[in-house]
């Protein structure tokens, strides 16, 4: 997750790789890890908690619009 990264709109970040650490809060469990390759039902997951209103602690874009994945 230190290496170069590329930042992508949600929907286009299946399939790519992590490079952020993302838990919603509550419940405090993080969802996603750095190396961690996304998963639809991951970003299903995390919507649906930002939704609800929780806090995605970690994610570099609050609303969620955007994540940090390994440039490819």
């Amino acid at each position: 997750f230190l290496g170069a990264a590329d930042v992508v709109a949600v929907g286009d970040a299946v399939g790519r790789v992590s490079c952020e650490s993302i838990a919603g809060y509550p419940p405090g469990i993080p969802a996603l890890l750095p190396g961690e390759r996304i998963t639809a039902e991951t970003i299903a997951y995390l919507s649906e908690l930002r939704d609800s209103g929780a806090r995605l602690h970690g994610a570099s874009d609050p609303a969620f619009a955007t994540i940090h994945v390994l440039a490819d």
